[in-house]
């Protein structure tokens, strides 16, 4: 005797994917070494609603640029591909939105697309447990070290270190700071200030934004070495693994990167 494929849970059935798009204005120009100003950021939000009426919440965002793209990828391509699936499969339905779209996009456009589905699914079935996600993910503790940083290379050394203060105020004692600005002196002598200000026990991380050649982020991190930084963040472009490395060799600092 043959068998129809078995029914989906009713409760979990995905009905309906709703994606908005938000333009958010900043109430100043934030800059940094590689992507130039930034006058608004662009919210993408994902609510997944399954047919017991319970909805998840997901979201991503971008510079300022991008967001039509990441949301015109979720209405077209993604959404009529969930609706009618398993809500709680999300591995499954991850892998499935990755190789949907994978022809067009690994990376870029499809990961935040992706990510703010995602992120909706994993709201819902948080939900459905009554259970933070840290516990459904396995974590053993509800806290995790955090540091204080923000778009901030736009900023005189002054603005800088008061702003570093406006995170110690809250209890920081990890900072992290841009780094891009016209001389390698220049960076330097603002990790000093803020080192100085923090004191020697209080982490301390920079992120250049991949705006540096080679050379010039080697002669950076041996510099940033000497202030007791944790770690250089994106030297360089991260399509250049070999160069990457070096950075991290040659400097004899620890380098951080993925966000690019």
């Amino acid at each position: 005797e043959r068998r129809g494929a078995p029914a989906l849970p009713a409760q979990s059935t995905v009905t309906d994917v709703a994606v908005r798009l938000f333009r958010v204005p900043l109430d100043e120009v934030l800059t940094d070494a590689k992507h130039g100003d930034h006058t608004h950021f662009e919210l993408v939000t994902v609510a997944v609603t399954t047919a017991d009426g319970a909805t998840g919440c997901g979201y991503t965002y971008t510079g300022g640029k991008g967001g039509h793209a990441i949301a015109a990828m979720i209405t077209h391509d993604l959404a009529p591909a969930l609706c009618g699936t398993d809500s709680a499969l999300i591995e499954k339905l991850w892998n499935e939105m990755q190789w949907g779209v994978h022809y067009v996009g690994r990376g870029g456009i499809a990961s935040f697309a992706i990510s703010a589905v995602d992120i909706a699914l994993w709201d819902l079935k948080c939900k459905r447990a009554n259970a933070p996600l840290w516990k459904l993910a396995g974590g053993a503790s509800g806290q995790v070290r955090c540091y204080g940083g923000g778009i901030d290379l736009h900023m005189s050394q002054d603005e800088l270190l008061d702003n570093v203060r406006k995170y110690r105020a809250q209890g920081h004692t990890a900072f992290k700071i841009k780094l891009g600005r016209p001389t390698i002196a220049e960076d330097l002598g603002r990790t000093a200030a803020v080192r100085e200000l923090i004191g020697p026990s209080a982490t301390l991380m920079v992120d250049a934004n991949m705006g540096w050649s080679v050379s010039t982020a080697i002669t950076a991190a041996k510099g940033l070495a000497l202030l007791g930084v944790l770690w250089l963040e994106e030297p360089v472009i991260p399509d250049d693994i070999i160069g990457t490395k070096r950075v991290g060799v040659e400097g004899g600092i620890a380098v951080a990167g993925g966000e690019n």
